[in-house]
């Protein structure tokens, strides 16, 4: 069976599409999306005290992730 370049699009096959990495002019650094979330911790769990606490996030977490 000869396959055709549509039968090839529905097969689930991977495809790199593109390759590269963009970064908009709106950008943050890990650093400060992590500050930005620990401080949210930080109100969330003092606005919730009977709540388990939530966990702060690292930049190594990120990284690793």
């Amino acid at each position: 069976m000869q396959e055709t370049q549509s039968s090839l699009a529905l097969t689930g096959r991977p495809v790199i599409a593109a390759t590269g990495l963009f970064t908009p002019a709106d950008s943050i650094s890990n650093e400060e999306l992590v500050a930005s979330f620990n401080a949210f911790v930080d109100a969330h769990n003092a606005a919730h005290p009977e709540a388990e606490p939530l966990s702060y996030s690292s930049v190594e977490f990120i990284e690793k992730a």
